[in-house]
C-alpha cells in the first residue's frame, strides 16, 4: 500500500505557499530598500505596507485552509484512511530538521511583519501619505505648507497629535478620506478641519509656550504703493505679545484668565457674544451692539474656549492675497520696483479669474506686456528681460496662491491674524461688543502693537518715546478710524 501524500501536498495549499514566498521576498527588499534611505514613491509606499502584508498573511492562512479541505476530502472518500493527527519523535532526524524550519520560517514572518508594521505606521503619519498620494485632491495644501513656517513640521504632529486615541480616530476618519477620493465625493475647495482639530495645548503648545512669551516683538513691514515709483512704505512697530503673567498683551487671551465665545457661523467669523472669566472669579460678558444674538443663537452654537488656533487659524497652509504676495516678492528681488506701476498691473492681472493655469499664464504675460507696450514702450523694448522675469514670477504667485480645479484661492480661506483683508481681530475688537455697564472691548491700535515710526519715500516720519498714531496711506478723511480695515481692503 502506497503511503498518503501530505496534507500540505494539495493545489490550494502549495499555490498559497509559492505566492506567500513572492510576497516575502517583494516586502523584504522593499524594506531593505527604504531602510537603506531609497525614497518609495508614494503609491509603492503604500502598496509596501498596507496591501502586500495583507496579501502575505492572506496566502499564510490559505495553506492550513487548503489542508483542512485536504483532510475533509480524504474523510469522504471510501478505502481511504484518514490521516490521523502528526506525531513528533524529537529522535527523528527529518521530524527535527521539520520543527526547525518551521520555527525559523515563522520567525522571519514574525520579524519582517513587525518592521513592516512598524514602517507602516511610520509611512502613514508622513508628509508623503498626506499630501502626495492625492496629489490633485491635496495640492493646494501640499503647496502652500511646503512654502509656510512650518514646512519642516510633519503634517500628523497639528493634525493627530500624540496619542493611541488619536491615532486611531485619524485612521478611521482616513478611511471615509480615501473613499471620498476614490469616488470623488470631496468637496471643493477642501473645507478647513475647524471642529476636529485637538485642543492647541496637545499640538501647537508642544513646540510653543504661551505662557512663557513675555514683552514686545519688534517687527518692520514693508508695503508698496500702487503708484509710478512703487513706493515703499516701512512701518516699525512693536508687537505686544505678551503672556505669562502679564494682564495685557495678545496672549492674555490664553492666559490665566479664560475667555469663551459663541460663532454665528460654521467658520467662527461673526462672533456676537464674548465671555471673560477672570482669575479672581469674576465673569464679564460682552454682546455685540451692532447685530445682537438671539437666544436661538446662543442656545445653538458652541461655546468654545479661545485657544491659539483661534486666531493663528492658518499657521500653515498659507495663501498670500495679490497684494501681500507682491509686496514680498519685490522685497526680494524677484519683481524689480524700477518697473514703472508694476505693483499695480501685477495686482490687476492677479485678481482676474482664470479657467485653468495655462490660461492664467497667458493671461497674466498679455496684460504685462500690453500695459508696457502701450503705456511705456520704450521700456517694453529697453529692460524686456526685466519684464520678463516679472511675468514669471506673477505666474508662480498665481499657480501657489489658486489651484482652479480644487476651486481653492487666497479669498476662500478667512486668516485671523491682523485685519486688513479679513475681520480677524475686529470678530470682536470692533468697539461695538459692549458689556452690561455700555463698556467696548477695545478697539484702540496701541492695545496690541505699537507705531514706533513710519518711513515713505526713504523720509523718515517724527518718532517718540510712545510711538506715533497710525497715518493711513492716502486721506480717507479719518474713516479708517471709524470703520474696519476690511470695509475697504476685503
Amino acid at each position: 500500500m502506497s503511503k498518503s501524500p501530505k496534507l500540505y501536498q494539495n493545489p490550494m495549499s502549495r499555490f498559497a505557499g509559492v505566492m506567500a514566498i513572492m510576497v516575502f521576498i517583494i516586502l523584504a527588499i522593499l524594506l531593505l530598500l527604504d531602510y537603506l534611505g531609497v525614497r518609495l514613491n508614494p503609491i509603492i509606499g503604500m502598496l509596501a505596507y498596507t496591501l502586500f502584508p495583507a496579501l502575505l498573511l492572506f496566502y499564510l492562512f490559505l495553506i492550513p485552509v487548503g489542508m483542512y479541505r485536504e483532510w475533509r476530502r480524504r474523510h469522504k472518500q471510501v478505502g481511504i484512511e484518514a490521516p490521523a493527527f502528526p506525531r513528533f519523535d524529537f529522535n527523528v532526524k527529518n521530524q527535527r530538521v521539520q520543527l526547525y524550519v518551521f520555527i525559523l520560517g515563522t520567525s522571519l514572518v514574525g520579524l519582517l511583519v513587525l518592521g513592516v508594521s512598524f514602517r507602516a505606521y511610520e509611512f502613514t503619519e508622513s508628509v508623503h501619505f498626506c499630501s502626495e498620494l492625492c496629489h490633485k485632491v491635496m495640492e493646494p495644501e501640499a503647496t502652500t505648507y511646503k512654502g509656510s513656517p512650518h514646512a519642516r513640521v510633519e503634517c500628523v504632529q497639528c493634525h493627530v497629535g500624540k496619542g493611541a486615541t488619536w491615532y486611531v480616530k485619524s485612521k478611521l476618519a482616513g478611511l471615509y478620506q480615501v473613499y471620498a477620493t476614490l469616488f470623488k465625493k470631496y468637496p471643493t475647495p477642501i473645507e478647513t478641519p475647524i471642529h476636529n482639530l485637538r485642543p492647541s495645548a496637545d499640538t501647537c503648545e508642544q513646540c510653543h509656550w504661551p505662557s512663557k512669551f513675555f514683552g514686545a516683538k519688534q517687527i518692520m513691514r514693508i508695503h508698496y504703493e500702487d503708484d509710478e515709483k512703487n513706493t515703499p512704505r516701512q512701518f516699525f512697530m512693536l508687537v505686544n505679545v505678551g503672556g505669562g503673567i502679564s494682564p495685557t498683551g495678545i496672549h492674555w487671551h490664553v492666559g490665566q484668565d479664560e475667555v469663551y465665545y459663541v460663532a454665528r457661523d460654521k467658520g467662527r467669523q461673526d462672533i456676537p457674544w464674548v465671555k471673560v472669566k477672570h482669575k479672581d472669579g469674576r465673569e464679564t460678558t460682552y454682546v455685540s451692539s451692532d447685530n445682537p444674538p438671539t437666544g436661538d443663537d446662543i442656545a445653538k452654537g458652541e461655546l468654545r474656549k479661545m485657544d491659539c488656533i483661534d486666531c493663528h487659524n492658518r499657521p500653515t497652509h498659507i495663501f498670500r492675497s495679490p497684494r501681500h504676495a507682491i509686496d514680498e516678492s519685490i522685497t526680494a528681488g524677484g519683481i524689480d520696483r524700477t518697473l514703472p506701476y508694476v505693483k499695480k498691473i501685477g495686482v490687476e492681472v492677479l485678481s482676474k479669474e482664470y479657467d485653468d493655469n495655462d490660461k492664467a499664464h497667458v493671461g497674466i504675460r498679455d496684460g504685462v506686456f500690453s500695459f508696457y507696450k502701450e503705456k511705456y514702450p520704450d521700456i517694453a523694448s529697453s529692460k524686456i528681460g526685466l519684464i520678463e522675469k516679472a511675468v514669471g514670477e506673477l505666474q508662480r504667485i498665481w499657480d501657489v496662491n489658486n489651484f482652479t480645479h480644487m476651486k481653492s484661492k487666497w479669498s476662500i480661506y478667512p486668516n485671523n491674524i491682523g485685519h486688513l483683508i479679513w475681520p480677524g481681530c475686529f470678530r470682536c475688537h470692533d468697539g461695538k461688543h459692549m458689556n452690561d455697564k455700555g463698556e467696548p472691548i477695545k478697539k484702540e491700535c496701541n492695545t496690541c502693537h505699537l507705531f514706533l515710526s513710519e518711513k515713505l519715500s526713504g523720509v523718515l516720519s517724527a518718532q517718540t518715546a510712545l510711538g506715533k498714531p497710525f497715518e493711513h496711506p492716502v486721506d480717507v478723511g479719518g474713516e479708517e478710524l471709524r470703520s474696519s480695515c476690511i470695509t475697504c481692503h476685503q
